[in-house]
């Protein structure tokens, strides 16, 4: 369906303003409501009606019909005489204890509402809310869900990061910036036998992600610390450093500064490692982060092109930068600067 709609809108069959504003964000809406509300959760065990799933989950039965009618719609469900499952796209990618983005789904109800700034932060080029302010020491069940849903979105990203980024000989300290659940660093501390790594994150992330990995039994353990990469200090003597899916929070001022206090911190021969989905890299992908950067603005930050990446890396005086391009079913790109 969605196919013969988009075929619809390149030939202009169909006014694309109302399918792209009506269609496509009440979509959205029906996915993360479903998810918060437990719809999926309770089809989990099989097949219920719609006065099955009301009664289960305390909602209305004009309310739940429509929803479930609108997940058909999309896709998410599958009916067969009244009775309403799950469909292939909820079993593996929300559900799977493996795969499922449950948590993920989450996030994106923050940055539904952040969406709703969008006009404002237009206007002004800057976010109508400190970004940092929400994942504070107080902000403590925001904060939990930010780090399980970027903890699963990194089981996707992480064996094309471990390819990708290779340290220095001998390294034994890791800066893991903005890292949250740590899972990144802990891949890369399984790989290389003698190395310890710390995951610096805004306070309530930090408490959050100590939490959930010491619930989880996560190994090997990488220490959690507390901490702002623009106003404190990120030490000296680490062999490397990462920064993956975190500098599109920041803008190009900001960027420079966090850039050139890890060159300062890195020891000789320390490299400093960026991944993220970056502009220029390809067509295909440019359409994609041209998007996201809607949101990236929302939180005080940009999308940037690999030209600017390099540039940063080379302005805050890292000698060698090397790109490495993810697979396209990733999207992302990688850019090392060596010391």
């Amino acid at each position: 369906m969605n196919i013969l709609v988009d075929l619809a809108k390149k030939l202009d069959i169909v006014p694309a303003p109302q399918v792209d504003t009506v269609s496509c964000v009440l979509r959205a809406r029906a996915i993360i409501e479903a998810n918060r509300l437990g719809v999926f959760q309770a089809l989990e065990s099989g097949p219920l009606t719609t006065e099955e799933v009301a009664a289960q989950k305390g909602l209305s039965l004009d309310g739940t019909r429509a929803l479930l009618a609108a997940l058909v719609a999309c896709d998410y469900l599958n009916e067969r005489g009244g009775r309403f499952e799950n469909g292939r796209w909820v079993t593996k990618w929300i559900l799977d204890s493996g795969m499922g983005l449950g948590h993920f789904l989450g996030v994106q109800e923050n940055v539904w509402d952040r969406a709703s700034t969008l006009g404002e932060c237009v206007r002004t080029g800057r976010p109508v809310k400190n970004p940092h302010e929400s994942l504070g020491a107080e902000a403590q069940h925001e904060a939990e869900v930010y780090v399980r849903g970027m903890k699963q979105m990194s089981q996707f990203l992480i064996p094309h990061m471990e390819r990708a980024i290779t340290l220095p000989a001998g390294a034994r300290r890791l800066l893991d910036l903005g890292g949250s659940h740590g899972d990144y660093a802990r891949a890369l501390v399984r790989r290389y036998p003698g190395l310890q790594a710390t995951v610096l994150d805004l306070e309530g992330v930090a408490i959050a992600a100590e939490k959930i990995s010491r619930q989880l039994g996560d190994t090997p353990p990488v220490e959690y610390k507390a901490g702002n990469l623009l106003a404190d200090d990120l030490g000296t003597g680490w062999d490397a450093a990462l920064m993956i899916s975190v500098l599109h929070v920041f803008n190009t001022d900001q960027a420079r500064l966090i850039f050139k206090k890890v060159a300062a911190a890195l020891a000789p021969g320390g490299v400093f490692a960026v991944l993220d989905h970056m502009r220029g890299v390809s067509r295909g992908r440019d359409s994609v982060v041209a998007m996201m950067g809607l949101n990236w603005l929302t939180l005080g930050g940009r999308s940037y092109t690999l030209d600017e990446v390099s540039e940063l890396l080379t302005t805050a005086g890292f000698s060698k930068v090397t790109v490495r391009k993810l697979s396209a079913r990733v999207g992302a790109t990688v850019v090392i600067g060596s010391r």
